[in-house]
C-alpha cells in the first residue's frame, strides 16, 4: 500500500523524442504512484527504464513478468511496464500497475513514451511535461 502521495517532480519529453531528458530521483521506500500528463499527448502508453549503476547515464527498460505479447505463434516475450490509456486530448492521471509499487529502492527514473500494442518507442510531436507523483510503501 502506498501512502502519503506527493509530487516528486516533474520530467520532460522533448519534440521528436520518446524518452524523458532528465531522470527523476525515486526515494528508498517509495515508488511512483502516478504520472499526471500534460493536456496534448501523442497516442502513446507511458514506460518506465530503471537506473543500472545509480548515475544518470545506464538505464534498462523494467519488464512487467505479468504482462505478455505474443511475438509469433510459438513464442510469448514479456512486455514493458506501462501506464496505459492517456488521453491525448486532455491533462489525466494515470496509475502506475501494482507490481511498479516494488520498485522503490532508491534509483533514478527515466519516463519513455511507449506504442500501445508493442514496445516500440513513440516520438512525441511536443515537448510534453510530466508531473511524477509517489509514495511511501508500506
Amino acid at each position: 500500500m502506498l501512502r502519503e502521495l506527493h509530487l516528486q517532480g516533474t520530467v520532460t519529453i522533448l519534440n521528436g523524442t520518446s524518452v524523458s531528458s532528465t531522470a527523476i530521483y525515486i526515494p528508498v521506500a517509495n515508488a511512483i504512484a502516478a504520472i499526471q500528463t500534460p493536456g496534448a499527448w501523442t497516442a502513446a502508453d507511458i514506460g518506465f527504464q530503471l537506473s543500472q549503476d545509480g548515475g544518470a547515464v545506464n538505464f534498462m527498460d523494467i519488464l512487467d513478468p505479468n504482462r505478455v505479447v505474443s511475438t509469433t505463434q510459438l513464442t510469448v516475450a514479456p512486455n514493458f511496464l506501462r501506464v496505459n490509456g492517456i488521453p491525448t486530448g486532455a491533462a489525466g492521471f494515470g496509475l502506475t500497475p501494482l507490481p511498479f509499487h516494488e520498485v522503490g529502492i532508491g534509483t533514478l527514473i527515466l519516463l519513455t513514451s511507449l506504442n500501445v500494442i508493442s514496445d516500440a518507442r513513440v516520438a512525441q510531436a511536443a515537448d510534453r511535461v510530466l508531473s511524477v507523483w509517489v509514495g511511501r510503501v508500506d
